[in-house]
């Protein structure tokens, strides 16, 4: 997510492609860039609903998209994989 603020055009929270996970409530309490947004007025959203209609498109759960990709990273091991992550670990 992003976050801008200013005099000019106020607040706006961009969401990006983002899949909420009922974990992410808990940043709220934890995280200082959370807790921040806990009492900001937001003058403007931006959500990413490009997926929102289960119509269009399928998901696979997390559980299956990191089998899927851990499968592929094993039956390619001529390539170099890199992953970047925000944490690793708990």
């Amino acid at each position: 997510m992003f976050l801008f603020e200013s005099d000019s055009f106020g607040t706006v929270l961009c969401t990006g492609d983002m899949r909420h996970d009922h974990r992410m409530e808990k940043l709220f309490a934890t995280e200082p860039a959370f807790m921040r947004l806990q009492n900001l007025t937001i003058d403007h959203i931006y959500l990413d609903n490009t997926y929102l209609d289960e119509k269009i498109a399928k998901f696979p759960t997390r559980e299956e998209a990191i089998s899927e990709v851990t499968e592929i990273i094993r039956n390619r091991p001529e390539v170099d994989v890199f992953i970047g992550l925000n944490k690793l670990g708990k």
